[in-house]
């Protein structure tokens, strides 16, 4: 489905070369701003007259604008229910951006962007935000966003879904609270969305989203394949061809137009389809570019979309339970990374399941604590304060970022076996012989 009709150029004479900006792109209902999904007629379209948006501010510390098709409160509750994280990204992001040793941009990859918030946070956070959101109307949501906050300069929007391959899918859930549980659908053929699918060590070059060698200004925000040039765009062709006659893709994309720069963050919550998304990062992983991952996790039926129709349940949570602990092994034992999971609804039973199998993080302390661990920010290199807004937020959290239980490598096959039971679960994963990893736990302590 096309996004749009292709809208006018703007025509400036060359006499004008000092007023020569692209007045289509700076227009603030322009580049596509103000799509969204007409639930009555079930299709994409320009807002139309006396149609309405909503754009509220966010607590966020930096506070953000964000905007929304009339659903800000759900925005509002997707902050609160995981504030934790934002501050796990902020005080990463921090530490690496105050780094004297760093010769690399900042990057933040969102893969699963929805309404862009955790892409907002990180550019005002002084982040190069990379945002994956397949969904059209969302698109637009993000791109209000990113000119409300005035970071236009650092975020960019790809309008694809995160999956292990290249495919052609459609999408299903995305008529609800401006598609916040829109996902990819094998068995939807006649969805009024449908997407692209990357992997993401495929993203595109820093060069090619950020320098403007294809003639682009520095405002626009939003990729499409046709404006990452002419050898990426012939890429993803190819990938989609060869993944139809059943061939590896994974070597689709040429190097170097890949994004082969450090990524501080990367965030994953593709609604169900994190093992394909974390597969999709090997090339990344290899060259130890990735520092921390953090992913929305099981239970076991949030996988059961991955699959195609013709699997029975038990057959789908055996596979996905053996894909999953296979993944982590793998993320564990060759690409060195520890993993640690932060609150959310399968908590309780977390620190449960490790009370019982007799997790000890103690070292002899007789606090009482045995398990649970938080994690302070603190004065890490003796340099100025900045006085912002997330000093402020440390200042009345007593210094508190999150809580966190690390999962022993000798417990995460038993862990994943009894997922069902415990819940939905955010996964941590840090790369441990990085010099900067070790900054930021210093603080974390029973």
């Amino acid at each position: 489905m096309e996004d749009s009709p292709k809208q006018p150029d703007t025509y400036l004479p060359d006499t004008h070369s000092d007023l020569s900006i692209d007045l289509n792109i700076v227009a603030p209902t322009a580049d596509k701003t103000t799509l969204r999904f007409n639930n009555d007629q079930k299709a994409i379209s320009f807002t139309k007259d006396a149609q309405s948006w909503q754009l509220g501010v966010i607590n966020s510390k930096p506070d953000v604008f964000i905007a929304s098709d009339g659903h800000f409160g759900s925005i509002v509750n997707h902050y609160n229910r995981e504030h934790r994280i934002y501050s796990l990204m902020k005080w990463i992001l921090r530490v690496h951006r105050r780094d004297p040793k760093r010769s690399t941009p900042l990057v933040m990859v969102d893969a699963g962007s929805n309404h862009g918030l955790f892409s907002m946070v990180a550019g005002a956070s002084g982040a190069h935000a990379i945002a994956f959101e397949p969904q059209t109307h969302l698109r637009s949501v993000i791109n209000f966003g990113i000119r409300a906050n005035q970071i236009s300069d650092r975020v960019r929007v790809l309008p694809f879904a995160v999956l292990d391959g290249y495919r052609e899918l459609h999408m299903s859930g995305f008529e609800v609270d401006d598609g916040g549980i829109g996902s990819l659908d094998y068995n939807n053929a006649n969805s009024a969305i449908n997407t692209q699918t990357i992997r993401i060590d495929a993203i595109p070059s820093y060069d090619l989203l950020y320098t403007y060698n294809q003639g682009r200004p520095a405002q626009k925000t939003l990729m499409y394949p046709e404006e990452l040039g002419a050898e990426y765009a012939a890429a993803l062709k190819k990938g989609l061809a060869d993944e139809k006659q059943g061939l590896k893709t994974d070597k689709v994309m040429p190097e170097h137009i890949s994004f082969r720069e450090p990524i501080q963050f990367l965030k994953i919550d593709v609604e169900g389809f994190e093992l394909h998304a974390l597969e999709s990062t090997q090339k990344l992983f290899e060259a130890k570019l990735v520092e921390n991952v953090v992913l929305e996790f099981g239970p076991p039926n949030r996988w059961d979309v991955t699959f195609e129709e013709g699997l029975d349940i038990a057959e789908k949570r055996k596979r996905s339970t053996a894909q999953c602990k296979r993944v982590l092994r793998q993320m564990i034992d060759e690409y060195g990374f520890d993993i640690y999971i932060l609150p959310s609804l399968g908590w309780a039973n977390t620190v449960n399941f490790m009370a019982k199998n007799g997790a000890d993080f103690s070292n002899g302390n007789d606090s009482g604590n045995k398990i649970v661990h938080r994690l302070k920010s603190y004065d890490f290199d003796s340099k100025a304060m900045e006085h912002d807004e997330f000093e402020e937020e440390m200042k009345a959290k007593a210094n508190l970022i999150t809580e966190y239980v690390p999962l022993p490598s000798k417990l995460m096959e038993q862990y994943m076996d009894e997922l069902e039971s415990i819940g939905e679960v955010y996964l941590w994963c840090v790369r441990r012989d990085s010099p900067l990893t070790k900054v930021i736990l210093a603080q974390g302590t029973l």
